[in-house]
């Protein structure tokens, strides 16, 4: 023991109290209270400052994920709208057309009917003048 004197290492706490001019027990950073204090508050202000960025970023997001669906149910309304006004155009269109075509029809009759009525009409009026001579 004379040759090798051994050293004291004390095990040293999580929080070892200080009083001024003592020499401290192991190695580390000393920090006054006042100061541990004003950690502590500062980390969280520094929380709390972070969690409100955070909710901040998440209600943004949110209204912009609802204006974005917003914007596109009105699209798909619209196009929606168009597609039953064009069909709406092509059946009026079609019913148009359909009648037309029954009309159409209907007149070709009626020219049958004219035309023979005119051969009578003019084979009538030859007979009754070659009946005068």
């Amino acid at each position: 023991m004379l040759v090798a004197p051994q050293i004291a290492h004390a095990e040293c706490a999580d929080l070892t109290p200080l009083a001024e001019g003592q020499v401290a027990p192991c190695d580390g950073v000393h920090v006054k209270s006042v100061a541990v204090a004003k950690i502590i508050v500062d980390l969280e202000a520094a929380n709390q400052a972070c969690s409100n960025r955070v909710e901040e970023q998440g209600q943004k997001l949110k209204v912009s994920c609802q204006s974005d669906l917003a914007k596109k149910d009105n699209h798909m309304v619209t196009l929606q709208n168009i597609h039953a006004l064009k069909e709406h155009v092509r059946k009026t269109q079609i019913d148009f057309l359909i009648d037309q075509l029954d009309k159409a029809q209907k007149p070709g009759w009626y020219f049958i009917a004219g035309t023979v009525s005119g051969i009578a009409v003019t084979m009538a009026s030859a007979w009754a003048l070659n009946q005068i001579k």
